[in-house]
Formats: C-alpha cells, sequence, structure tokens
C-alpha cells in the first residue's frame, strides 16, 4: 500500500484524523501519519511519500505543484480534491531560463472525474 503522511493545520480534524488512524488496521497504521502543522515547513518533508492527496484552495494550488516537483520522486501519486494542480504542457513554448516551469507540475493526469484528480508525478 502506500505510504502517506497528512499534515493538518485545523486541531480538530488533526485530532479526528489521528484518532481514526489508531482504529485502522495494522498496515494502515503503520504506513501513514498526522502532522499538526503547516505544509510550507520544513517537518512537512514529501520526499519519502509515494502518495500526496491534497485538500488545497486554488490560489495554493501553483506554490503547492512546486513543492511536489521539488520534494517527490517519479512515479508519485498526487490525489487532488476540488481544484486541479497546474500541470506543466511540454509542447508550450518555454524560456531558456529552468525557473520558467515555476508553479506547474510535471505529471501525468491518470483520473478526472467530477471534483477528484489523480495525477503520477514524470
Amino acid at each position: 500500500g502506500w505510504r502517506a503522511t497528512g499534515i493538518e493545520m485545523n486541531p480538530t480534524l488533526w485530532a479526528v484524523s489521528s484518532i481514526r488512524r489508531l482504529f485502522s488496521p495494522p498496515h494502515v497504521r503503520k504506513n501513514c501519519k498526522f502532522i499538526l502543522g503547516n505544509m510550507w515547513s520544513s517537518r512537512a518533508d514529501l520526499r519519502l511519500e509515494n502518495a500526496v492527496m491534497i485538500f488545497g484552495v486554488k490560489p495554493l494550488m501553483p506554490k503547492i505543484a512546486d513543492k511536489i516537483s521539488r520534494e517527490c520522486s517519479s512515479g508519485t501519486h498526487v490525489l487532488s480534491y476540488r481544484f486541479r494542480v497546474p500541470m506543466f504542457d511540454e509542447t508550450a513554448t518555454r524560456g531558456e531560463d529552468s525557473g520558467s516551469n515555476s508553479g506547474f507540475l510535471a505529471a501525468d493526469l491518470v483520473y478526472d472525474h467530477e471534483e477528484m484528480r489523480v495525477y503520477r508525478v514524470q
């Protein structure tokens, strides 16, 4: 199964998630954890995760795409509820500057139904 870390700023939602985890099957408890905090902190390192679930808001999606691009390895699945993660279009004209793709994720869209999307990082 996937290994995942939940990062929640709301203490109530963090507590509910953490308690539900305690009553989950052993393989779920082993492969997931929840952190009370901010996803932009150093504690929120996504390098070891192979799945990332996002309940973000539209204005933050480019910043989230940058974080995933920097920290997630190829093959990581990114699940996004409601808002789309801006994807890098390889066919688009790009500048010479390597930073010109900032705010976009190099990924394949593998599922898109109603408000749920799943991407696989390239």
